[in-house]
């Protein structure tokens, strides 16, 4: 997933470096979330099973 988006949305030249860290830090974020999300359903899930 990571190699897709560097290879899809990252800019050229100088603002290659400064576009793969703003690429990386969005990623984190919407894993950090999505990561929350799975965390707590799967507890709910536990406790009903």
């Amino acid at each position: 997933m990571a190699l897709g988006a560097v290879a899809s949305f990252s800019l050229a030249g100088a603002a290659y470096l400064y576009s793969v860290v703003a690429i990386s830090f969005g990623m984190f974020l919407v894993n950090l979330v999505a990561g929350v999300i799975w965390i707590g359903f799967g507890a709910l899930i536990g406790r009903i099973l």
